[in-house]
């Protein structure tokens, strides 16, 4: 039988049952979404080659699939309106066997509770599926918080508790390198938003925060769609780089340009000292067994400073002559976050220290 007529005949048999069951049209997300789901079940059979997959801001995305959707609708046995999609004809082929298991496990997608709509689909296959909890911890809660607090000042979300979540993204996101220059953006974003939070300008700064964080969260996508794909895109991976990188590089144009607006913001626990002050800093909190870590603050441009934080585990493997050393070399980069706070003496460091 032909795989494609067979896919064709899945995807008007979901947009049926669909509306017999939930008694509203299916959107274009949500058909997208069970049809990954449904795949699961279709072990090697010839209509995988059509069920091809890549993960993006929404979870898994088809443009393959969205193309035959389109094919139906010319031919008249999808009709697609503002409110979704309803199909026009009956079977467009007989059901065999394996059509008839697969009905099944599509009967059973469809009457759970998370098929009722794209945005419960998509939590659903965030929770059970996605590559990186980045999906969750990023777009499901931070951002989710984030418009929480810039609509109601009064919500029950402490702005302390927006700063925990953020930096437990960190954890979160892909150990590639191809992510390592995003990473390092990244740092400056939420060293960045965590400055405006503690300085309590997070409604005067709030659109800005919300449109960079929700670009953030796109970059992120189209990164992601390069490590995790099926075999159907490959072809596109080189150009998804190009865009990947591109993307990079205006998403880091937004934060030294969102710095520049916070610049003057201040900063708690933040000082300012030269390289020799801070060396001797952190030498006798570490004698004395006390230091945590360092964080160098933004923007932060050189790759060997570990995302932006070195912490004690750094400091103890290495002798003092060697720690110094490693110092001066962040110094001399002028590519650390090594700030210019003080543009007539550039041997200046913006730090923290965190002690316990």
């Amino acid at each position: 039988m032909d795989a494609q007529l067979e896919v064709k005949e899945l995807i008007r048999y979901i947009t049926a049952t669909f509306f017999d069951k939930k008694k509203y049209h299916i959107s274009r997300t949500s058909l997208i979404k069970i049809l990954y789901k449904t795949k699961k079940y279709t072990d090697d059979h010839p209509i995988n080659k059509f069920l091809q997959f890549y993960w993006y801001e929404q979870g898994p995305y088809s443009p393959l699939l969205i193309t035959l959707k389109d094919q139906m609708v010319s031919e008249g046995i999808l009709h697609e309106t503002n409110n979704g999609l309803v199909a026009e004809k009956s079977r467009i082929i007989d059901h065999d066997e394996f059509f008839e298991q697969l009905r099944n496990h599509v009967n059973q997608i469809i009457n759970d509770a998370a098929s009722n709509n794209s945005l419960t689909l998509i939590d659903d296959i965030y929770e059970s599926d996605a590559p990186y909890r980045f999906y969750l911890s990023f777009k499901s809660r931070f951002l989710a918080s984030l418009d929480n607090i810039i609509r109601d000042p009064n919500t029950h979300i402490k702005p302390d508790h927006l700063i925990t979540i953020l930096r437990e993204t960190i954890g979160d996101l892909p150990n590639d390198v191809l992510f390592s220059k995003f990473k390092y953006n990244y740092l400056d974003f939420v060293e960045l938003l965590s400055a405006i939070v503690e300085s309590k300008k997070i409604i005067e700064f709030g659109s800005r925060l919300k449109n960079d964080s929700e670009e953030i969260f796109k970059v992120f996508a189209r990164g992601v769609r390069i490590l995790h794909h099926d075999p159907y895109y490959e072809n596109d991976v080189d150009n998804w780089k190009e865009i990947f990188n591109n993307a990079i590089n205006n998403m880091e144009t937004n934060i030294l340009s969102l710095y520049s607006e916070a610049k003057n913001t201040p900063i708690k626990n933040i000082r300012l000292s030269t390289l020799d002050d801070l060396i001797q800093e952190i030498l006798s909190l570490k004698a004395k067994k006390k230091l945590v870590a360092v964080s160098f603050f933004p923007p932060i441009r050189d790759e060997s400073i570990n995302y932006g934080s070195l912490d004690a585990s750094i400091f103890n493997k290495l002798s003092e002559s060697d720690f110094k050393e490693l110092l001066q070399k962040f110094h001399n980069s002028k590519n650390a976050i090594i700030d210019e706070a003080d543009e007539d003496d550039l041997n200046v460091i913006k730090y923290r220290i965190t002690a316990s």
